[in-house]
């Protein structure tokens, strides 16, 4: 029998410690999981509010993910070592990082599920923003099912300003999987980038409002 790696078991242990603090402390609801392919490779594509978003789009799943994260995390040379056990790809954000896509689409043509951020930065107010046209070129290249998410709460939690903890309800939704591979035939280049970049944007907006629907008291002004 083989046993874990340290890398796995890394990973096993922070989301295992995470899903228990959340779910005991944070009253974690979780919908949508079965939205999430049990094998094969799929993009996350989530809002993001704060750094806690890492841990709480994985504690909805049992898959490990790989993430892609700003160059910026990688640079020291301890939370580059950490980052990089967690399953994190370093991505420039001040232009397209043609190392990190290759990358990025090796991992999906691997089999793993990468989380992406399609706002490319943190709302400080849980809005949600306009997407980068970098998600789309990633799907467009390399054809994969794109899951959206949402999730709740966490600019409450780990307020990107204050960096402090605060107790406060957070929820994670999966969508259905989205396809894009026809729309490869109709729009070519940014035009096709923007349009799947803009999509898949809209799909977490509607996951929003569902959440919110159910859960009134949850909502942001």
């Amino acid at each position: 029998m083989t046993l874990p790696g340290p890398v796995f078991m890394l990973y096993a242990v922070f989301h295992v410690l995470s899903s228990a603090v959340f779910r005991l402390f944070f009253g974690f609801k979780v919908y949508g999981r079965e939205n999430v392919p049990k094998k094969g490779g799929a993009i996350l594509a989530s809002n993001h509010c704060s750094y806690a978003d890492i841990l709480l789009i994985g504690c909805g799943i049992y898959r490990r993910l790989k993430y892609v994260a700003k160059a910026e995390l990688f640079q020291k040379t301890f939370s580059r070592i950490l980052w990089t056990r967690l399953g994190g790809i370093p991505l420039n954000r001040g232009g397209v990082n043609r190392d990190s896509f290759k990358k990025i689409i090796e991992a999906l043509q691997a089999g793993s599920l990468v989380v992406i951020y399609p706002e490319g930065t943190r709302s400080e107010t849980g809005k949600l923003g306009p997407p980068k046209w970098g998600i789309g070129m990633l799907v467009a290249l390399s054809g994969m099912p794109v899951i959206p998410t949402y999730i709740y709460g966490s600019h409450k939690v780990l307020p990107a300003r204050t960096k402090r903890i605060h107790f406060h309800p957070v929820g994670v939704t999966y969508g259905e999987p989205m396809d894009f591979t026809s729309l490869s035939g109709t729009l070519a280049g940014k035009e096709l980038y923007q349009e799947i970049s803009q999509r898949i944007m809209d799909r977490i907006g509607e996951l929003k409002e569902a959440y919110h629907r159910k859960f009134p008291e949850t909502r942001i002004p």
